[in-house]
């Protein structure tokens, strides 16, 4: 088990249980006094933040959400005062340029392409919990 970098709070949102499923397996493997939260949509996002018991390190968050999309879901957290510094890093299995400066534009501090192995996606973890460059 590795150890994160003072990151204790993590948040996911993706409308997949299952990348939800494999998303948690390898973070409590990365650290497992990991609090994980797991959404499932965007709607009323600041809300939902807001009844959190504490506010998230990071969240990851997949672009294509049903309803309100992962980017609309960005915007709405950094107008937020309370939730303007939360590090987001996106995610989605195909990324174009334009979504990443999109993302970028509207507040993600980072992003990445669906890991295709397990091993991959334990790596880029790894990375981001230890703060390493992608």
């Amino acid at each position: 088990m590795e150890e994160s970098n003072s990151i204790s709070h993590i948040l996911i949102i993706d409308d997949d249980p299952d990348d939800s499923e494999i998303f948690k397996d390898v973070l409590y493997e990365l650290d497992s006094r990991i609090l994980l939260t797991t959404l499932y949509h965007c709607y009323d996002i600041i809300t939902v933040l807001n009844k959190l018991e504490s506010v998230p390190d990071i969240l990851f968050i997949d672009v294509h959400l049903p309803g309100e999309d992962g980017l609309k879901c960005i915007e709405t957290i950094k107008a937020t005062p309370k939730y303007s510094t939360l590090k987001i890093v996106i995610y989605c299995g195909v990324l174009s340029q334009h979504m990443i400066d999109k993302a970028l534009e509207k507040g993600a501090d980072s992003y990445f392409l669906k890991p295709t192995t397990i091993g991959e996606l334990h790596g880029l973890l790894k990375k981001i919990l230890n703060l390493q460059p992608l």
